[in-house]
């Protein structure tokens, strides 16, 4: 959020450097710092499980995705497409967080009941 909040006001003080200015150092490290804080969005943009160790490729794209890709629910096309292609199964889901699974869950509320009791 930092980088999207923080680009939109480079992007205008270059602007106004260049117009006031001209072609000062000013005017130019401005540029070059408004251009790597686009680089840094691209890449925060881009999905990056290609680049994860094999034991952490399978967990689902909502914890491997950037914040545009969160915001935007940009990692639920996939799925959609999928599912609009062909009939579904719970197996071509995503995998849920270990933290979410009804599993573990049970598992915690039985021992609070127990503490309860």
């Amino acid at each position: 959020m930092y980088l999207l909040i923080s680009l939109v006001f480079d992007v205008a003080h270059v602007r106004t450097q260049w117009l006031l200015i001209g072609h000062s150092n000013d005017a130019i490290v401005g540029s070059v710092s408004a251009a790597a804080k686009i680089v840094l969005l691209g890449l925060e943009a881009v999905d990056k499980r290609n680049i994860l160790l094999a034991a952490w490729r399978e967990i689902s794209p909502e914890n491997t995705s950037g914040m545009v890709s969160r915001g935007f629910f940009w990692w639920l096309n996939a799925l959609l497409v999928r599912g609009f292609r062909n009939v579904m199964s719970v197996d071509d889901l995503y995998s849920i967080d270990r933290k979410l699974s009804s599993e573990r869950l049970h598992k915690v509320l039985q021992s609070q009941w127990k503490d309860c009791t």
